[in-house]
């Protein structure tokens, strides 16, 4: 089998042929199943909740109303970025962002892993209300 690469340059440059080309910040994958694209954001929000563990520190952190407006705003809007097409996505693959999610609720609200997780979610939607 032949297998032809042509060279396509863009204003001079040549363009990278890659089998997970990023498009608007999404990132495309042959199976169809959002799970580079995912990956990409799991990863981008576990480094973004080492900045809300840095600031939640026991003795002088941040209260719950605060990490939770930093947590808004640094790390939701990536993460929900391209939910549209999460419906294709695999659980497997859904549940990474949903960990990335439930880390940052239990650093906001202080609460212990061993909680059932609808509590945890419940009181980190609630960390406004306080």
């Amino acid at each position: 089998m032949l297998n032809l690469q042509p060279k396509i340059y863009l204003k001079g440059n040549l363009l990278e042929i890659t089998n997970t080309p990023t498009y608007l910040g999404f990132t495309l994958d042959t199976e169809i199943n959002c799970g580079k694209h995912i990956a990409k954001l799991a990863e981008k929000g576990r480094k973004r909740l080492q900045l809300l563990k840095f600031i939640s520190g026991r003795d002088l952190g941040a209260n719950s109303g605060t990490l939770r407006m930093i947590y808004t705003a640094l790390s939701r809007p990536f993460l929900g970025y391209g939910y549209q097409i999460y419906q294709v996505a695999f659980h497997t693959n859904l549940n990474k962002l949903e960990r990335v999610q439930l880390s940052a609720a239990l650093m906001i609200t202080g609460l212990r892993s061993c909680c059932p997780k609808a509590i945890v979610l419940f009181e980190a939607t609630c960390s406004l209300c306080h």
